[in-house]
């Protein structure tokens, strides 16, 4: 096995290995040869192995090798820092019309998509904006691209007064271009439109702060991506003109602004061989090819892809050092959703070839993340949930990546610094990280809205900052929900009987504590109905809460049930999602309430929403019949304010009188201790 994937030897690598002999790639796969017939479904399936090297070093190319006994869970920065900036920026914003432009600028409406906040097709505003994609496609929008107002040294002084702890930059979107000076992709931002190394300059910037520094690389998808822009209109004056990907060659740039650049480099080959029956493989929003290609000319191509890809992204990790790599989609080249072409190794490899370095670099600690969207969930290997999670706490490293309307800058984008605040408050709860992108223009600067988001931002992390850095989630998100049914679900009785036997009180909800998982991949919660000294309670937690049943005497555990058809204990969430109006027009209370853990043992509950000045607070999970605080409460003050806090720790709940000086920006943070 490599990495999860059968490994061919013999007659079956021969079949794989195409010779090119003394032609070039482009030869292999465009130009003229002895037509070969397509592979079979399982002859497509064996892999192809990059046939480079990697740094020497305790990681192979095999998941298996990624283990508790060679790095850390997460690295310590990791945690300490919670909070990244997500710089989703490049070429595409310069659409103003949001993510994907330079797909759905290809799909002549009603194909294609609109933006979020002008309602506008992107292909009619390519057509406003630019002219007609068969005369200026995108090949002719990245040479439009200056960036005139791009200054990373503003930029960074703004993010590191925000709070944020690390930067995450847009390394190449799915549109194939690179923004750092790129020796396997002549098709970078330092030949091409700005002429400036965007990612080395952002690096460099960022590292004076202190930064840790990550690099998101969406090209796997560039394989497959471009396919409309091989078509053309359907309908009006246009109508079967062909558009630029189809027209646009090496030898006929000669003379043009393209001139030794070859288009094909940038927008693939034509993929029509590989279709799925009945199929328009221009329409759509993902490109309906098969998964693994079975013609040896796209094959080749897709092969000779996935090694630039390789080649690309280990030419970064050697030149720029990055402690974070990032990748969209499926685990690229695993032959199915959308890693397409070909079977590869090309990612745990590179992986670990940074890891590797790493660890040389550092006498055998491994500081570097990579997150891999869809990828294995493994020591060391953190999972994005772009738009936010909302489910139980994550005890594995993850982060919450979300954006301010679109991925790539949009025209009248709404901006509402309470919707970040709060979505970066429940991701914490969860035990997440927090990563937000608001969009540059084209010209590289913020609006004026989105430099206010990061300046508020940073005025709610500055006061409130030991409840955030450094932070685990507690033993419970927030305040409970009401309980579910006790018929559904796995029968755990004997499980819990068991695990709380001797006195014990509490347990961790865990499939490994409870016997199994009775349905993997779905948020579950277990729910215990029992007696103690003579009343009946129920309780619910969610996965990887601690439930607790609190008062001595005898306890008996009447009916126990693990399953998602039990209603989780967890409380009702600020919205997830891009954020828009339904964010900044949602109401939230002073009865929703977030918990962490800081690093100095304390507990901080978060009030979504400003108490008034003399308001009486109640915080039942930190009442004392709950239990969860193990012994009462010590004392309790307001994060931000020097006012004397009166409190006092009923049965049922933490009872607070809110100071004058609780009317603080969004909401307030208390400490318990």
């Amino acid at each position: 096995m490599l990495g999860g994937m059968l490994v061919a030897t013999g007659d079956d690598l021969t079949k794989e290995a195409e010779t090119h002999g003394d032609r070039s790639p482009a030869d292999a796969y465009g130009g003229n040869r002895k037509v070969e017939q397509p592979l079979t479904p399982d002859e497509a399936k064996v892999p192809y192995l990059i046939p480079d090297g990697i740094a020497p070093g305790p990681f192979s190319a095999d998941w298996k090798s990624f283990t508790s006994e060679k790095l850390k869970h997460e690295p310590d920065w990791w945690r300490e820092a919670k909070i990244g900036v997500w710089f989703h920026w490049g070429p595409q914003s310069m659409g103003r019309n949001g993510d994907w432009y330079a797909r759905f600028l290809y799909q002549q409406p009603p194909e294609g998509r609109k933006g979020r906040a002008n309602n506008r097709w992107m292909y009619d505003q390519h057509l406003k904006q630019f002219g007609h994609p068969s005369d200026f496609g995108y090949m002719d929008v990245l040479n439009a691209w200056k960036a005139p107002k791009f200054d990373p040294a503003k930029l960074m002084k703004l993010y590191a007064e925000s709070g944020a702890r690390y930067i995450l930059v847009q390394g190449a979107h799915h549109d194939n271009f690179d923004l750092w000076n790129s020796k396997f992709q002549p098709w970078n931002s330092v030949n091409v439109g700005p002429k400036r190394d965007i990612v080395g300059e952002l690096f460099t910037e960022a590292r004076r702060y202190k930064f840790r520094t990550g690099m998101a690389f969406h090209a796997d998808y560039s394989l497959w991506w471009f396919q409309p822009a091989f078509g053309a209109d359907k309908s009006g004056p246009r109508a079967g003109v062909p558009y630029d990907a189809a027209t646009r060659t090496n030898e006929n740039g000669k003379g043009q602004w393209w001139d030794g650049l070859d288009p094909k480099d940038l927008y693939g080959i034509d993929l029509q061989a590989e279709a799925l029956p009945d199929q328009n493989i221009r329409d759509g929003f993902f490109t309906p090819v098969r998964d693994i290609f079975v013609h040896p000319e796209t094959r080749a191509f897709a092969r000779d892809y996935t090694l630039k890809w390789f080649h690309r992204v280990k030419q970064f990790v050697d030149d720029y050092d990055p402690d974070m790599l990032y990748t969209d989609g499926t685990e690229p080249f695993t032959g199915s959703g959308t890693a397409k072409g070909v079977i590869s190794d090309a990612t745990v490899k590179v992986v670990a070839h940074m890891y590797n370095k790493r660890a040389a670099k550092n006498g055998g600690t491994v500081d570097c993340m990579a997150v891999i969207k869809g990828g294995p969930r493994i020591t060391g290997i953190a999972a994005p949930h772009e738009n936010g999670y909302t489910g139980p706490i994550k005890r594995d490293p993850w982060v919450w990546e979300n954006t301010v309307g679109e991925w790539f800058f949009e025209d009248n984008t709404l901006y509402d610094s309470r919707s970040m605040i709060f979505q970066m408050i429940e991701a914490i709860s969860r035990d997440g990280n927090f990563n937000l992108n608001i969009g540059l223009t084209p010209e590289g600067e913020l609006e004026p809205g989105g430099v206010r988001m990061w300046q508020d931002f940073g005025e709610f992390t500055r006061r409130n900052a030991a409840a955030i850095y450094g932070s685990s989630a507690w033993k419970i998100i927030g305040e409970e929900a009401a309980v579910g049914k006790m018929d559904a679900g796995k029968d755990v009785i004997a499980q819990v009987r068991s695990l709380l036997a001797d006195g014990e009180r509490e347990i961790v909800v865990s499939v490994q504590n409870l016997g199994g998982d009775p349905a993997p991949g779905v948020p579950k919660s277990l729910t215990v109905k029992y007696r103690i000294n003579g009343r009946i309670a129920t309780i619910t937690r969610a996965e990887n809460e601690t439930l607790v049943i609190a008062g001595g005497g005898s306890l008996e555990i009447l009916d126990a049930r693990f399953g998602p058809g039990t209603a989780a204990s967890i409380p009702r969430a600020f919205p997830s999602g891009p954020i828009v109006k339904e964010h900044a027009d949602a109401v939230m209370a002073t009865t929703d309430v977030r918990f962490t853990q800081g690093r100095d043992g304390a507990v901080y509950a978060f009030i979504l929403a400003v108490p008034k000045a003399g308001e009486t607070l109640k915080i039942r999970a930190l009442g004392l019949d709950a239990g969860l605080l193990g012994k009462p409460v010590q004392g309790v003050t307001l994060l931000g304010a020097d006012d004397l806090i009166r409190w006092k720790q009923e049965r049922d709940a933490l009872v607070i009188d809110c100071p004058g000086s609780a009317d603080l920006p969004f909401g307030v943070v208390f400490r318990i201790e």
